[in-house]
C-alpha cells in the first residue's frame, strides 16, 4: 500500500493453477493488489528476477474474472539501451484497484526478489491511437500517390494532406486525436509540398513550380478558397523538386530544398523574390531552430550548420561536421535549441550537442538501430524525425515501426538512449496492435499531443505519451 515502497519475495511460492494466465508473461505468478490514492503515473520494478515479467491488471466490476491488462514490461521486447526489462509504468486512476502480477518465464528462478513502486514521471512512449481511410482502395497504386504531404493549421483542429485528389480536409480531435475527412479541395495537379504560415493564417501548396496560396474558410465545416499565387520558383525539374519546404516564424522567408541544395525565397505581398541558391550535393533534409538564428542542413553523410540573417533571410555558411551514421535522411531540434538529432535511414539515430557551439555541433553518441525489424524490413525506410515539446525527446518513424528517445542530459556527458519501440509485430505498451505501414509523410499536432503518419491511403495516428505543451519561438 501507499505511493511507494517494495516487498521481498521468491517466485517458489507462486501459483500454477489450471487456466492461470500465461504465455508471454509467463507462469508460477505472484499477485499483489494495488489502490492508489490519486490519480498519476506509478511505476513497478523488479530487482534480482533473472527471467521475471511485471504485468498490470485493472480490476473491473465482474471482479478478479473480469482483469484488463493495462501495463506490461517488456522484456526482450524492449527497445535496445532501454533499461526496463523488468518494469512496468501506467497511468493510476485514483481509487481505482489494481492486481500486480509477476510471473516466472524460461526456467525457475527461486531466489528471492524485490518488487518496488513509485510515482513517476510520464514516459516518453508511443501508444497507437488508430487511423483514418483516406483512399478508397485501389486508389493507392504504387506510382499514383506519388508525394503526400501534410500541414497542421495554427490551433490543430484541421489537418490538411496532399494527395493526387487534391487537399484534403481533415478534421481533428484534440482529444482523442481521431481525424473525420471534412472534404477534399480540387488542384489542377498534385501538390507536392504543403506549409502553413501563422502569421498570415495561410496555406501554401507547391503546385507543379509554383507556390500556391489558399486562405481557410469559416463555419461549421473547414473550408478552402484560391488566392493569388506567391510565385514560380523557375522550370528546372531539379529545383521544382522538394525534399524540405520551410518558413520562418515570421513568414517573411521560405526555404526551399531540393536534391542540389536550399533555394532561399523572401516572402511578402507582392509575392515570392528569389535571395539566395546554397548548393549542398545530394541533399536530404534541413530544420530551423527556434530562435531562428541557424540553419542545419544533411546531405546523407555531413551535417551543415549555418549563420541565419534575420533581415535578409540569407544564409551563411559556419561548419559542417561528419555524421557517425551513414545515409542519413531527416533531422530534428530540441525544443531547447540545445541538441540535435540526425536519423539514419536504417534506424540509427546520432545525438550532437549545440548549446556549447551552435556552428560545430558536438557528437554525443550513436544510437543503433532500436528494434529487431522483420525480414523484409531489413533496411529500416526510416525517413522522419520530430522533436517533443518541451523535452529533450524525439520520434523516429519507418516501415512497419516506430520508437522514442530522450537525451538523458543528466548522464556525464549526456547521451541519446532509447525510451520505446513500436511495431506492427508485437502490441504496444497499452496492448494495441498496428497494422503493416509505410512512413511516406509526417506531421505532429501543434499542441505535440499526436504524430500523424501516412501510409499508402491511410494515416496512422500515435499519442505522443509524456507530451508537454509547445514553447513559444524567440521571434514569434
Amino acid at each position: 500500500e501507499g505511493s511507494s515502497g517494495s516487498t521481498t519475495f521468491a517466485i517458489r511460492f507462486g501459483t500454477l493453477d489450471p487456466g492461470e494466465r500465461n504465455g508471454v508473461l509467463g507462469d508460477s505468478s505472484l499477485w499483489w493488489s494495488f489502490t492508489p490514492e490519486k490519480a498519476g503515473w506509478h511505476r513497478f520494478w523488479l530487482d534480482g528476477a533473472t527471467s521475471a515479467t511485471v504485468a498490470i491488471y485493472r480490476v473491473r466490476d465482474g471482479g478478479l474474472d473480469g482483469l484488463e491488462l493495462v501495463a506490461r514490461s517488456h522484456g526482450d521486447w524492449q527497445a535496445p539501451g532501454a533499461d526496463d526489462a523488468t518494469v512496468a509504468i501506467f497511468d493510476a486512476a485514483a481509487e481505482q484497484r489494481y492486481m500486480i502480477r509477476v510471473g516466472q518465464r524460461g526456467e525457475r528462478d527461486d531466489a528471492e526478489s524485490t518488487l518496488s513502486w513509485e510515482e513517476t514521471d510520464a514516459p516518453t512512449w508511443l501508444r497507437y491511437a488508430g487511423r483514418l481511410r483516406v483512399l478508397a482502395p485501389g486508389l493507392d497504386a504504387p506510382g499514383i500517390v506519388a508525394t503526400p504531404a501534410l500541414a497542421f493549421e495554427d490551433g490543430g483542429a484541421v489537418l490538411y494532406l496532399a494527395t493526387f485528389q487534391g487537399v484534403h480536409l481533415l478534421a481533428r480531435d484534440a482529444a482523442s486525436g481521431a481525424l473525420a475527412q471534412a472534404r477534399v479541395f480540387d488542384m489542377e495537379e498534385e501538390p507536392k509540398a504543403l506549409l502553413w504560415d501563422r502569421s498570415k493564417s495561410r496555406l501554401y501548396a507547391l503546385v507543379g513550380c509554383v507556390w500556391r496560396q489558399l486562405a481557410p474558410g469559416g463555419g461549421s465545416r473547414p473550408t478552402l478558397a484560391w488566392e493569388e499565387a506567391l510565385g514560380s520558383i523557375g522550370d528546372d525539374v531539379s529545383t521544382c523538386d522538394v525534399r524540405t519546404a520551410l518558413l520562418d516564424s515570421t513568414g517573411a522567408f521560405l526555404y526551399h530544398g531540393h536534391a542540389g541544395g536550399v533555394q532561399v525565397y523572401a516572402l511578402d505581398e507582392t509575392g515570392l523574390t528569389s535571395v539566395q541558391g546554397v548548393a549542398i550535393e545530394r541533399f536530404q533534409h534541413a530544420a530551423i531552430n527556434r530562435a531562428g538564428t541557424r540553419v542545419y542542413a544533411i546531405d546523407g553523410d555531413s551535417l551543415h550548420a549555418f549563420t541565419r540573417d534575420g533581415n535578409t533571410g540569407e544564409l551563411a555558411a559556419a561548419g559542417t561536421v561528419d555524421l557517425a551514421i551513414t545515409y542519413a535522411r531527416a533531422i530534428a531540434i530540441s525544443d531547447d535549441d540545445a541538441y540535435l538529432v540526425a536519423l539514419a535511414q536504417s534506424g540509427a539515430a546520432d545525438a550532437y550537442q549545440l548549446a556549447a557551439d551552435s556552428a560545430v555541433p558536438q557528437h554525443l553518441n550513436t544510437l543503433g538501430a532500436v528494434g529487431n525489424p522483420s525480414w523484409r524490413d531489413a533496411h529500416g525506410e526510416c525517413g522522419f524525425v520530430a522533436a517533443r515539446n518541451g523535452a529533450t525527446a524525439i520520434d523516429g518513424f519507418c516501415r512497419n515501426s516506430a520508437f522514442s528517445a530522450a537525451i538523458r542530459v543528466a548522464d556525464e556527458p549526456a547521451k541519446l538512449a532509447a525510451t520505446d519501440y513500436v511495431a506492427n509485430w508485437q502490441a504496444d505498451r497499452f496492448n494495441n496492435y498496428i497494422p503493416e505501414f509505410k512512413s511516406q509523410a509526417l506531421a505532429t499536432s501543434p499542441d505535440g499531443r499526436h504524430a500523424y503518419v501516412y501510409s499508402e491511403g491511410d494515416i496512422l495516428i500515435f499519442e505522443r505519451i509524456g507530451h508537454s505543451p509547445p514553447a513559444e519561438s524567440a521571434d514569434g
